[in-house]
């Protein structure tokens, strides 16, 4: 019924899933769950883009009365919202705490796992290390390749220093050429 209501960018009300044709191949299943009635409600964003679904099922086959249709269709724009702050807030915590050009961690990030590496270390009595990575004229490449070609070689520095982290590690770009 979700997909269905995402798909038809529509409403989709299943009264009575016993006998709803739409149900044929999920009906057992959802019978034996004690769902006999679903309302979906597809979920778009501010830009008419779809970002979800809103599903009530109800334990007694029954079709909405315009009252209730009216709040479910609310409680979905409610829920639109919801999903697009969240969203947002990941947006802007990736803009804050990775490099936009590598995907990397940025040196805010770097700084604050730092900073909780070192705390750990402390309170279990162990070490932490630290290697530095600065790539030795790499203006040259700028100058002589041009700016794309520098960019290309950071993310392809930036992907084989990601591939050899092990678990708990942690590599960022701190600026320019320079990797912790």
């Amino acid at each position: 019924a979700c997909g269905t209501a995402v798909y038809e960018r529509a409403p989709i009300i299943c009264g009575d899933i016993a006998r709803d044709s739409r149900w044929e191949a999920y009906r057992e299943s959802a019978l034996a769950a004690g769902l006999h009635a679903c309302w979906s409600m597809p979920l778009f964003g501010t830009h008419g883009d779809a970002i979800g679904a809103f599903a009530l099922y109800l334990d007694r086959a029954s079709l909405p009365s315009s009252d209730e249709l009216q709040l479910f269709a609310q409680t979905a724009r409610f829920a639109s919202l919801v999903v697009e702050r969240h969203r947002a807030r990941e947006r802007l915590e990736r803009l804050v705490f990775y490099d936009g050009l590598t995907e990397l961690p940025n040196r805010k990030l770097f700084e604050v796992r730092f900073a909780a590496a070192i705390a750990r270390a402390r309170a279990v009595g162990d070490g932490i290390a630290v290697g530095v990575l600065d790539i030795d004229r790499f203006k040259i490449i700028n100058d002589t390749y041009g700016h794309l070609v520098g960019d290309e070689v950071l993310r392809v520095i930036a992907g084989r220093l990601s591939a050899s982290l092990r678990e708990g590690d942690c590599i960022a770009r701190m600026a320019g050429d320079e990797f912790l």
